[in-house]
């Protein structure tokens, strides 16, 4: 029998890895909670002198986990040190009403079209570009 109980075991989905996120989702979910990897700060770090450099400027967009919608303040804040604009797509959909109609009928590991143009919509109200 398979993780959810409802459907019989199958070989192909331990190839697939298919329940590799249920299994190891709550270790990556606290991972990346507790803190960035230093190197991927420096990769940050290094980048964003080199936009600012060209007169360019590094946004940088948090995307939550779609099973657990809300801010992550101490990844986002260990970003904005770096003096890197950050648009907390969780912080902005903490108070959303209907979570679930951003995701598909029968999945949860993707926003669905409706979902992604929210985000679409968040992410252009807050990073100062004008599209007109």
């Amino acid at each position: 029998v398979s993780l959810d109980q409802k459907k019989p075991f199958q070989f192909k989905n331990l190839i697939k890895l298919t329940y590799s996120r249920m299994i190891f989702g709550d270790f990556i979910e606290n991972y990346i909670n507790l803190n960035p990897p230093n190197e991927f700060l420096k990769i940050l770090n290094n980048t964003n002198k080199f936009l600012t450099n060209n007169n360019t400027e590094l946004i940088f967009i948090y995307l939550p986990n779609v099973n657990n919608i809300k801010p992550n303040e101490k990844f986002v804040n260990k970003i904005k040190k770096l003096d890197i604009k950050v648009i907390d797509i969780g912080d902005k959909l903490k108070n959303y009403k209907d979570k679930r109609s951003l995701f598909p009928k029968n999945g949860i590991y993707h926003f669905n079209e409706f979902g992604y143009k929210i985000i679409s919509d968040i992410i252009i109200e807050n990073s100062g570009i004008s599209l007109n």
